[in-house]
């Protein structure tokens, strides 16, 4: 399993107001089995891995992100 970043809820801040953004957000070092639907491309990553590629993923909710991780994980690895 690649290294994931669980950020949880994302905020935009525009000026002195934060607005909540849509859904549960994940980075991973690598993309993650069978979770291709949920990769997104942000225009302005909050946050990213450090010399690695960053793979940016959205779910509806904290426990669907949790349940389709746990599939995730007895998938095998995608290769490059």
């Amino acid at each position: 399993m690649p290294d994931l970043d669980i950020i949880g809820l994302l905020c935009a801040i525009t000026g002195d107001t934060a607005v909540q953004l849509a859904g549960w957000h994940i980075n991973s070092t690598a993309p993650l089995p069978g979770l291709g639907l949920y990769e997104v491309t942000p225009k302005a990553p909050q946050r990213v891995f450090a010399g690695v590629q960053t793979h940016f993923y959205r779910f509806e909710s904290r426990e669907q992100a949790e349940e389709l991780l746990a599939t995730a994980a007895s998938l095998p690895a995608q290769q490059p």
